[in-house]
């Protein structure tokens, strides 16, 4: 007796949201960056479709299905303020998120991986790449509870309406025999492979903004915002203390991967 496929899905990995810069014709959307949601917790797909049947000679002649929308449910490890602000479309100033009654919302694409076992014990790693969807303001949820006997960490949930581009698709799926590879194509579907990676690592008693890993594209600026002034900042083990402005350090025009390192004063 031939032995049964095991194909079995393990979670959920990776979770980047793509914006997008225009919606052409006839074609995929441009987007623009990457925004790092964090590390992938859970995410749930909810998809609808049309449907409708064609009855004669009192049976069924044809069923008919089409996608009408979608509903993705992530949660995350990131909860940072300015990465809410962005795909939420609010203010971020100094700091300070400001929601306001006129705030839209930014459309994006959105990639994630799922891995998958195999009965060889091998593993499989499916790629996700969707692309248009909106974050969903009306599905925020914000909440906090007192840490009593036991330590219960709330992530980060963000829920967004999926809908088809102007092309009509909705969703890519491709499965690598690698993490790596299906990272790699998730970033080339968004337009990614012309950005680099910036990895933040803080010392001391301050916090930075964006903090990890984040991606900005060539030639792009990326500003980096401190929660005071920074003892030292090293910039790919340059020193470059002295560009640090009103808390911030500026990437100038991108041109290749950045490792930061921020040091904060001991009290």
């Amino acid at each position: 007796m031939p032995k049964k496929t095991v194909h079995v899905k393990l979670g959920m990995r990776r979770s980047y949201f793509f914006p997008i810069a225009s919606k052409p014709a006839n074609a995929h959307p441009v987007y623009t960056g990457v925004v790092d949601m964090g590390e992938a917790v859970m995410g749930h797909l909810a998809v609808t479709y049309a449907s409708g049947d064609i009855p004669g000679d009192d049976r069924n002649l044809l069923h008919m299905e089409s996608f009408v929308s979608g509903q993705l449910d992530a949660e995350t490890t990131c909860s940072e303020l300015e990465i809410s602000a962005q795909i939420y479309g609010r203010k971020f100033v100094n700091g300070v998120e400001t929601s306001n009654i006129d705030d839209v919302p930014i459309d994006g694409g959105y990639g994630y991986i799922e891995p998958f076992l195999r009965a060889d014990k091998s593993m499989v790693y499916r790629s996700v790449f969707l692309y248009q969807l909106t974050p969903m303001p009306s599905q925020e949820k914000d909440d906090s509870d007192t840490r009593k006997n036991d330590f219960n960490p709330v992530m980060n949930a963000v829920s967004y309406s999926v809908s088809a581009d102007n092309t009509g698709d909705w969703r890519d799926r491709k499965e690598f025999p690698t993490l790596a590879a299906a990272e790699a194509w998730i970033m080339e579907k968004g337009g990614a492979d012309s950005a680099f990676p910036v990895t933040v690592t803080v010392t001391g008693p301050g916090s930075a903004t964006p903090s990890g890993t984040t991606y900005v594209g060539t030639g792009a600026d990326l500003t980096l915002t401190f929660s005071s002034t920074p003892t030292a900042v090293f910039d790919n083990s340059v020193d470059v203390t002295e560009s640090v402005a009103e808390d911030a350090y500026t990437i100038e025009a991108a041109a290749a991967p950045h490792d930061i390192i921020v040091i904060f004063p001991t009290t």
